[in-house]
């Protein structure tokens, strides 16, 4: 399934966004 390892890519892209600018 391409689309399921593509979420996945995303998400791994999302949270190391996530963890180099955390909230303020």
């Amino acid at each position: 399934e391409a689309v399921k390892q593509r979420n996945e890519e995303a998400m791994s892209c999302y949270t190391a966004a996530l963890n180099e600018t955390p909230p303020n």
